[in-house]
């Protein structure tokens, strides 16, 4: 998904998730305007806290034609163009990886988070 501006600079993300509906970081709409149909953001989105409910749905126009190509995928595969490592300079070409989802329990132990996954906006991975 490109988001616009005179730099044409892809910025976020997105999943198609049927003809009209684009889900997205809600991050990416706190600060700007974008042309969409439509845009909701989770209300419990708040931009001094930004992953939490970081969640976005767009309603894009006019609907997207799908073809009979059937495309199966992992259920866990995350992309972006975010740090690949903490402290670290942002992506300039957008990465994919595949991890399977974790339990809580199994996430929050010390070897993976140590604690530091809690909310339920949250995603263990």
């Amino acid at each position: 998904m490109a988001m616009g501006g005179t730099d044409y600079i892809q910025r976020c993300g997105g999943a198609l998730i049927n003809e009209e509906y684009v889900l997205t970081a809600a991050h990416c709409f706190a600060r700007r305007g974008h042309y969409i149909k439509n845009l909701s953001i989770h209300s419990m989105f708040n931009v001094l806290w930004p992953s939490s409910y970081d969640v976005a749905l767009l309603r894009i126009g006019p609907p997207v034609k799908f073809n009979e190509t059937d495309i199966a995928r992992p259920i866990s595969t995350f992309s972006g163009w975010g740090m690949t490592m903490e402290g670290g300079k942002k992506s300039d070409i957008l990465r994919e990886i595949h991890v399977p989802i974790l339990p809580f329990s199994q996430c929050n132990n010390l070897q993976h988070y140590a604690g530091r996954v809690h909310l339920p906006s949250m995603i263990c991975a």
